[in-house]
């Protein structure tokens, strides 16, 4: 099989077009594992988005996308619960490849990481996956959005106190509690124009979303307008953080 190279946002969409199970009308349902010993044929056991443990600890000693994005090359190992099916492997959360897993024997498996590499042997032990180089958390699953939902699980989720008032960000992106939102997306690619800072992409929907600047320093998320601070030929080109608008103060994960 042909490798292709696509840039990390159209995974999404690649991951939405290779799945064709049924989708739950439950937005928070997690997706349910066959327990072990009870896989069907062609089962796995590794369904799901796994997150190298690299970034998702480099993302909990920071708070920040932006300086965890190069905490490990290979980001994250998005599985299909049948070996027929697609793997995408996600690099630096810039790009992607397609490739397709092989079972080794109960608990080892195998993929080839680009066209032309040699195959990568992954161990299953205790719900991580090992690489040799790395071990892989899986992250809850939203099976009725395709979408990956990373710093959102790992960052964002949790209770917030914004000046006596509950305020709630989700697993799965929503947001309850805040006048003119209840959407957000945090960003994980900053390998373009006007990324200098942390951003989070705020509306009622993805269509309507705006991008804004934010930072975490212990419990406490603060938001701010983006401001341009370079342009060429009318193209904003560099971002800092403008004007504060919400202070937060995490109560609960």
């Amino acid at each position: 099989m042909k490798m292709k190279l696509f840039p990390f946002i159209a995974a999404i969409a690649v991951l939405a077009l290779t799945s064709c199970a049924p989708q739950s009308e439950n937005t928070n349902e997690q997706a349910e594992m066959p327990p072990a010993g009870q896989l069907t044929e062609g089962e796995t056991g590794l369904e799901g988005n796994w997150i190298n443990k690299k970034y998702a600890d480099e993302l909990a000693k920071t708070g920040s996308p932006r300086a965890s994005q190069t905490a490990a090359d290979l980001s994250m190992l998005v599985f299909p619960r049948e070996l027929k099916n697609i793997a995408i492997i996600i690099w630096n959360f810039h790009e992607g490849t397609n490739s397709v897993v092989k079972q080794l024997d109960k608990n080892s498996f195998a993929f080839q990481p680009h066209a032309g590499d040699p195959n990568k042997t992954i161990m299953l032990e205790n719900d991580i996956i090992k690489t040799g180089d790395d071990e892989f958390i899986r992250l809850s699953e939203i099976p009725a959005k395709r979408d990956y939902y990373v710093a959102e699980q790992l960052l964002f989720a949790g209770k917030y106190d914004l000046n006596g008032k509950p305020v709630e960000f989700t697993k799965d992106g929503r947001i309850i509690g805040i006048d003119g939102f209840t959407y957000y997306s945090v960003v994980l690619d900053y390998n373009d124009a006007a990324m200098d800072v942390d951003q989070v992409r705020l509306g009622t929907a993805i269509e309507n979303s705006k991008s804004y600047g934010f930072t975490f320093s212990g419990k406490t998320l603060t938001i701010y307008e983006l401001k341009c601070v370079q342009t060429e030929d009318g193209k904003c080109m560099s971002v800092a953080n403008g004007k504060e608008l919400y202070k937060l103060v995490k109560s609960t994960q």
